[in-house]
């Protein structure tokens, strides 16, 4: 099983098949399992690699719930064009919890900014990972009503929040 092209997911074996998979085609292939598995509502976060290359984060991509597919370089792209202190500080708070439900109220503290200041703020990290992307995409879940109550809440998966703070280490190193 450790033929180049054979692809592994974290599936459980009972509802999953290894299929061989031509190198070059490999990075497709898992965005179109990625996506399904979002719009299927399957899963909130996959990581997916090829079997046999223990150094493919290239490969790497995480399914955010009702956000699709996010890689390391998604998130290091971000980085490197969030210019709102105000967004960074959220996102920098989502990743030191990772997988938990953080609401609203608490973006609010750790922010200092009024509700629609911060709304405001949110609404134009849409518009910059739409520039970066092509489509309007967040690294973290955000649903109202996952804390309790009718309040947004957000949670950042595990895999992310792992790439953002990494990728925030390298840079203060840097």
């Amino acid at each position: 099983m450790t033929d180049r092209g054979l692809c592994t997911t974290t599936y459980d074996s009972s509802e999953s098949h290894a299929i061989l998979v031509p190198n070059r085609h490999v990075a497709a292939v898992y965005r179109l399992l990625a996506d399904l598995m979002d719009s299927e509502g399957r899963a909130e976060v996959y990581s997916l690699r090829a079997a046999d290359e223990p150094d493919a984060s290239a490969m790497d991509l995480a399914v955010v719930e009702g956000q699709g597919t996010w890689s390391p370089d998604m998130v290091t792209l971000l980085q490197d064009n969030l210019t709102s202190t105000t967004v960074r500080t959220a996102i920098d708070l989502l990743a030191s919890r990772p997988g938990q439900v953080v609401p609203f109220d608490d973006l609010l503290g750790a922010t200092g900014l009024r509700s629609e200041q911060l709304r405001a703020e949110l609404a134009a990290l849409s518009k910059l990972t739409s520039r970066l992307f092509g489509r309007k995409t967040w690294p973290m879940v955000a649903r109202q009503g996952m804390a309790g109550g009718s309040t947004m809440a957000y949670r950042m998966p595990a895999t992310i929040a792992e790439w953002w703070t990494h990728g925030a280490i390298q840079k203060e190193a840097g």
